[in-house]
């Protein structure tokens, strides 16, 4: 099967070989691989991170899904700690 120069790159990836060609990095890549494997697509092995809701201020303490939003007249968000009862 013949491919044509042009079909390589018509959605803007490249169908060839990653180690073909020249260069240092080339060379590098194609000495390591057999040892190193493929690179690690994700974080498999770390637990889940907090979601933002279940989060603590670091003002005040209270959850973040306590507080106010708002906006300044020049466009900046703005976060309102909630009302505690010793207020």
């Amino acid at each position: 099967m013949t491919t044509r120069r042009d079909e390589e790159s018509v959605d803007g990836f490249s169908r060839g070989n990653d180690f073909a060609g020249g260069g240092f990095f080339n060379r590098l890549n194609r000495r390591l691989f057999p040892w190193l494997g493929p690179p690690p697509l994700g974080p498999y092995d770390q637990p889940a991170p907090v979601p933002a809701r279940d989060r603590a201020c670091p003002l005040c303490g209270a959850l973040m899904s306590e507080h106010a939003k708002g906006t300044s007249e020049d466009g900046r968000t703005l976060l309102y700690c909630p009302a505690t009862a010793s207020d």
